[in-house]
């Protein structure tokens, strides 16, 4: 729990940090994509990764520490870089900002809730973990290409 708090974070902080410099979009647009990619990718290097940390750093705090954030930080952070960007592509005035962020975080929170409920109890134990990794992330990775395809279409 801390590593996917601490992931969410620094992806608030730095989505915040550059949503105005690249634009809630292209913020978005490679979030998904980055994350799709990544937790796909995972879904196949989780064994060497968890050996590796293992091996290195023992089985104790710090090596499962290395091991979730290996696993997690990345995507995790890099999805939480969405909040800030919904937030700018949401507001109309400033005055709306309190309302649309409070919106946000609310569905977040909730889509969250019903995401670890359904992925623990229905998902996994249908397809298994590493399955259900693999097909989140290419469903991420799919989002992430159908956000790029709207950006494009949009400019």
């Amino acid at each position: 729990i801390s590593t996917v708090l601490s992931s969410i974070a620094l992806g608030y902080f730095v989505g915040g940090l550059i949503v105005r410099k690249v634009g809630p979009m292209l913020l978005s647009c490679a979030a998904v994509t980055l994350a799709g990619a990544y937790v796909a990718m995972i879904s196949f290097a989780v064994d060497w990764g968890l050996v590796l940390f293992s091996d290195r750093l023992g089985d104790g705090f710090l090596g499962l520490l290395a091991a979730s954030m290996f696993i997690v930080f990345v995507p995790i952070a890099l999805l939480g870089s969405l909040s800030p960007a919904f937030v700018t592509l949401f507001t109309k005035d400033i005055g709306s900002v309190g309302s649309v962020s409070g919106w946000i975080y609310a569905v977040s929170a909730v889509g969250n809730v019903v995401g670890t409920l359904v992925t623990a109890f229905v998902f996994i134990p249908q397809l298994g973990s590493r399955n259900i990794t693999l097909v989140f992330g290419l469903a991420l990775l799919a989002s992430g290409l159908l956000f790029w395809a709207s950006f494009r279409a949009r400019r």
